[in-house]
């Protein structure tokens, strides 16, 4: 479930990425896209997250962890919520979700022109 969630997190964050420009309504650099799926898709930026909306408080973790929750299990837990968000309601559900968690307020996406491509 975690991998469809990075998968489907990746797809609408790259979306909202391409459709976003700059206050001239130029595209971004690809370098941008870069910086913003390592900045909020990597375990770091995932686990920040998940732990601001208390994730790592639902994860029961092993004896072997000493009761600890690590970084990469919050960031696996909040991937894999990613992942039935969008099976229980596309991609739909998924925009409404990154939102509703802040997890779209990237520099890079915070723009006040939108691209919208013609069909």
């Amino acid at each position: 479930m975690a991998v469809l969630g990075d998968s489907v997190l990746s797809k609408v964050l790259c979306t909202m990425w391409f459709r976003a420009r700059d206050n001239a309504g130029n595209a971004h650099q690809p370098a941008a896209w870069t910086s913003i799926r390592n900045d909020i898709l990597g375990n770091a930026g995932l686990s920040q997250r998940g732990r601001t909306h208390g994730i790592d408080t639902c994860v029961l973790a092993s004896d072997g962890n000493r009761g600890l929750v690590t970084d990469k299990m919050v960031a696996t837990t909040l991937e894999a919520l990613f992942g039935a968000v969008y099976l229980d309601g596309g991609d739909d559900a998924v925009v409404r979700a990154v939102e509703h968690l802040g997890i779209d307020q990237h520099p890079l996406l915070m723009v006040t022109f939108i691209f919208t491509p013609s069909p």
